[in-house]
């Protein structure tokens, strides 16, 4: 990739290295269910970066068995062991009077937010069943990007 940056408000050109970029990058393919309303660490979406700022991006695929009607849960990214404002995301389903023997449905939350650190705090991504049964987090993935 090519940078070119003007010189002089004149049509002359200068090809400039690519600025750092610096990322950090987590994943994790295993299946991690629960039935606890106290919030956890999703296994393997911990990162401590250096100091800055960064825009988080979070997604993960998530399911729940539907014959109870009620399942809702709950995921959020955590600076320090402080949820970032913003960040919790819901996912679910809410209703009654229908009648279905199992049925099990899957979402993708995502959370995309500008976060700050200080170098050693931890980035993480907890979640929590909020009603209903046993909810369940899939594949999933963190990536902060730094920004500043």
């Amino acid at each position: 990739m090519k940078f070119l940056t003007l010189i002089g408000g004149r049509n002359t050109f200068k090809e400039v290295p690519p600025p750092d970029i610096l990322n950090y990058y987590s994943t994790t393919a295993t299946d991690t269910p629960t039935n606890t309303t106290t919030t956890f660490v999703a296994d393997g979406l911990t990162l401590t970066p250096i100091a800055g700022t960064y825009l988080a991006f979070f997604n993960t695929e998530s399911s729940h068995d539907i014959s109870g009607i009620t399942n809702v849960g709950e995921i959020g990214l955590f600076v320090g062991g402080t949820v970032v404002t913003g960040s919790e995301r819901r996912f679910g389903i809410r209703a009654s009077g229908i009648s279905l023997a199992s049925l099990e449905t899957e979402h993708t939350p995502t959370i995309i937010i500008p976060i700050t650190v200080n170098g050693s705090q931890a980035v993480e991504s907890k979640f929590r069943r909020v009603t209903g049964s046993d909810v369940s987090l899939g594949k999933r993935s963190l990536v902060l990007l730094r920004i500043s």
